[in-house]
């Protein structure tokens, strides 16, 4: 799998800007070009650009440095104390100036948290397929931190029924190496060596559902501090749904492929502005 952005090589396989219109056009799966995959892709794109913009304005991690060593990034971080203040900020940019870099550092240990904030955005036309990657192109460790290499790592599964087509849209993939929001599936299986885990289930996931589950379970009580945590996450999730209720149609994929990109970056910029004034526990 190639560790490029969501919309570079995706047809002409060069070092094209997102403004290719090449790449802007759906990638090639079986056959010719259809007008369904190329929402697909725009569909995909929204999501991720969703994500980061999400993690770059409501960052909760303080780290300290971000460097590449033996094929590994690692993210440091102060080291975590149960009785430290949650935090939501701006990402600071003067940790990296390589955009592989900063977007795995911005989704790392994200798959879940992505499944449920894009909720809003993705619920008519996708499953959840748990994967075991087995060939990362650079992975991405948070240190000191427990190791979480081995969880199973969430995706989403779309079919186009009308061509027998199956694609993975993969939003939080940066921290395995994968810029790539949209891929078919059978090479997302083989590329990485990915194994599924399971059968892919519907999508049913709300912008909470993850930490609903974790208030049911002791871990998620462990301290006032945890918490804290959670509820601070929770007003910021929501926070950011409200903007996706109350100003995302589908119309937002239609267009000619400039005109998908002017909505595009309206949509980064509205989502931005929004972010930034963050909800406080």
């Amino acid at each position: 799998m190639e560790s490029d952005s969501a919309a570079m090589r995706a047809n002409c396989e060069g070092d094209a800007t997102p403004r290719c219109a090449g790449c802007i056009n759906a990638p090639e799966y079986q056959r010719c070009d259809s007008d369904d995959r190329k929402k697909l892709l725009r569909a995909a794109t929204v999501l991720k650009t969703a994500l980061v913009t999400y993690r770059e304005t409501a960052y909760d991690i303080d780290l300290t440095r971000i460097e590449l060593g033996n094929g590994v990034l690692i993210l440091r971080q102060k080291p975590p104390s149960i009785h430290s203040r949650p935090i939501r900020r701006p990402f600071s940019g003067h940790l990296t100036g390589i955009p592989e870099h900063r977007e795995a550092a911005l989704v790392n240990n994200q798959c879940t948290m992505a499944m449920a904030l894009l909720s809003g955005l993705t619920g008519i036309l996708l499953s959840v397929l748990d994967i075991h990657i087995g060939k990362p192109t650079l992975p991405t460790r948070l240190m000191p931190a427990p190791d979480s290499s081995n969880c199973p790592h969430p995706v989403l599964k779309a079919e186009l029924n009308d061509y027998g087509e199956e694609w993975i849209i993969d939003t939080a993939g940066a921290q395995y190496g994968f810029r790539v929001v949209l891929v078919p599936f059978p090479k997302y299986i083989y590329d990485p060596k990915c194994r599924p885990a399971g059968r892919p289930t519907p999508y049913e996931w709300t912008e909470t559902k993850d930490l609903d589950f974790f208030a049911t379970h002791p871990f998620g009580r462990a301290s006032k501090e945890v918490i804290e945590k959670h509820e601070l996450e929770r007003q910021s999730r929501l926070h950011s749904a409200s903007f996706v209720k109350n100003t995302v149609k589908k119309e937002l994929l239609d267009g000619s492929d400039d005109l998908f990109q002017q909505k595009l970056e309206k949509f980064i910029a509205d989502l931005r502005t929004h972010m930034s004034v963050l909800p406080t526990v």
